[in-house]
């Protein structure tokens, strides 16, 4: 029931609950692009599995990140 947004300007992965229009950043930081864990460089796509795992197409940095359900830092996995 959750949307997922990838706000690549922003460089940062925001959830929304259903019928809200106020988003919690889940993967990244706000206006901050690095190569950091806690960080993502232009998000370009995101994937969402049964285990609320967030995997994020982290496109300028070349990998894909997996951010499980409350994590502060990601896990490059490709």
């Amino acid at each position: 029931g959750y949307l997922y947004v990838s706000d690549t300007d922003n460089h940062h992965v925001v959830r929304y609950p259903p019928g809200s229009l106020v988003g919690t950043v889940v993967a990244g930081t706000t206006n901050v692009n690095s190569a950091g864990l806690s960080n993502l460089n232009s998000p370009s796509g995101i994937v969402v599995d049964d285990d609320l795992n967030l995997y994020v197409a982290d496109e300028s940095n070349s990998r894909i990140v997996k951010w499980s359900s409350n994590a502060t830092v990601g896990t490059v996995v490709i």
